[in-house]
């Protein structure tokens, strides 16, 4: 039987660790068996293995912060050095045979822990399977891809029949998923395509092209994420997120040399 201790939890965090220590928290407090590694590419002079979780306590945090023990693995990478880069470091520094892709903003309850013992199960019943996908604050997004080079990618949205089952196979899920780390180190994510924006795409399509790779969706499986106040990230958080579509994707779009990008709502870029 696959237990939680095989299971690593892997946060990526830039300009918000109030979010990161909340998320942190939520984490010891729910999903306290899972081994847990953060990559960080903010700029406030931390060093490797090193990080002081005390100069974030205000007010703002959950009661119960105080007295709560951290035992994480800290990764200091250089400044916006972006989310491709943060991933691979810390599937390259996973020490266990499945990885959960988390972010600072992820929060852990009941309802998550309940949706990764699902995942767990599933994939231990189920050893095809390589990635299971959840959602995020209950959103579908789910979606099949097709591929023609020199002209476009299209995402075609997944709708989940009437019939109950317990996973559907799909080619993309949200950036909430369970994977085994060997199938994550042969398909990375691509270092040019960044910091931010079409690194999701270019993941996903990386293991459909590879044709060898079985993605599921799973119901049932949600994280909620946070909404804290302002004071809760840098000031300049907003205007580096803001990059996504004019870097990060048109980098995805010349990597695959194509003209067209179709979302799964139908947008065109």
């Amino acid at each position: 039987m696959i237990h939680l201790s095989e299971v690593t939890i892997g946060i990526t965090s830039f300009l918000r660790h109030r979010y990161l220590l909340s998320s942190c928290v939520s984490i010891a407090q729910y999903l306290p068996e899972c081994c847990v590694i953060i990559a960080d590419d903010s700029d406030y002079g931390h060093t490797e293995g090193e990080f002081d979780y005390s100069v974030m306590q205000t007010p703002h945090f959950p009661i119960g912060f105080h007295g709560v023990s951290f035992n994480h693995k800290w990764l200091q990478l250089p400044f916006d050095s972006g989310l491709s880069a943060k991933r691979n470091a810390l599937v390259q520094a996973c020490c266990t045979s499945l990885f959960l892709l988390w972010t600072d903003d992820f929060k852990a309850d009941e309802e998550c822990r309940s949706g990764v013992l699902k995942m767990l199960d599933l994939m231990e019943r189920h050893l095809a399977i390589d990635l299971v996908g959840g959602r995020v604050d209950n959103r579908p997004y789910e979606c099949f891809l097709e591929f023609k080079c020199g002209e476009y990618v299209k995402e075609t949205r997944f709708v989940p029949p009437s019939n109950a089952c317990e996973y559907w196979g799909v080619d993309l899920t949200v950036n909430y998923f369970l994977a085994k780390t060997t199938v994550l180190r042969e398909v990375p994510w691509a270092q040019e395509v960044g910091p931010i924006g079409g690194e999701h795409g270019q993941f996903f399509l990386d293991l459909w092209l590879a044709d060898r790779y079985k993605v599921v969706w799973v119901p049932g499986v949600n994280v909620k994420t946070m909404t804290l106040g302002p004071e809760a990230k840098d000031p300049r958080y907003d205007s580096y997120r803001a990059r996504a579509y004019e870097l990060g994707h048109q980098a995805m779009k010349r990597r695959y040399n194509i003209q067209r990008y179709i979302d799964m709502n139908g947008g065109i870029s």
